[in-house]
């Protein structure tokens, strides 16, 4: 259950447009795009319906491929890296309870990996957010030195072609790896 996702595309009546979104980040190149796969879900011999089935968002090998700080546990005193977040909202924040909110915009962003989280990754990954969304509500430039222009074009490019309801508001996911100061966002989800 944790590593892959039955998707019911519910309000996709022709059941085509997460897949067509994932192939479409295939075709731009995103990093650690989702593998999905339609599938005829049938329950104890019951035609349940046409489901999408996809890899879960998370931090692994042929996955988001980054440096994985939950399975060192301490081995490695590096915090610079690796982590996958995702901006969400505050209930989900709330239930999940491993995350902070931004000072300005107020913007929840939930720590999927390490999680949980141990308060000075924490206070190192709140710091980073809180510093880049400082550049951007100033107006400093200097902004564009720490998140990966590339990766927010392809994903607003996407967004705005499938007119994504959550795009920018939830379940959209970033990612930092150990030693560069970069964000990127990614991978798409749901």
């Amino acid at each position: 259950g944790k590593k892959w996702n039955l998707l019911a595309m519910y309000f996709e009546y022709d059941k085509m447009h997460t897949k067509i979104v994932y192939d479409m980040a295939d075709v731009l190149g995103m990093e650690y795009n989702i593998d999905c796969t339609w599938v005829d879900l049938y329950c104890n011999g019951q035609y349940q319906g046409l489901y999408l089935l996809t890899e879960a968002v998370t931090v692994g090998e042929g996955r988001v491929d980054i440096r994985n700080q939950e399975k060192e546990n301490g081995i490695n005193d590096n915090i610079t890296g690796g982590y996958l977040i995702e901006k969400d909202v505050e209930s989900h924040l709330e239930e999940e309870g491993n995350g902070f909110v931004t000072e300005k915009s107020n913007y929840p962003f939930i720590v999927k990996n390490p999680d949980p989280a141990t308060e000075e990754q924490m206070n190192y990954i709140k710091a980073y957010i809180q510093n880049i969304e400082d550049m951007l509500v100033e107006g400093d430039e200097n902004y564009k030195q720490y998140i990966d222009l590339d990766s927010f074009a392809k994903q607003f490019l996407i967004d705005k072609i499938v007119l994504e309801p959550d795009a920018m508001y939830m379940s959209t996911f970033f990612y930092k790896e150990a030693e560069r100061d970069l964000l990127k966002v990614g991978p798409l989800w749901d």
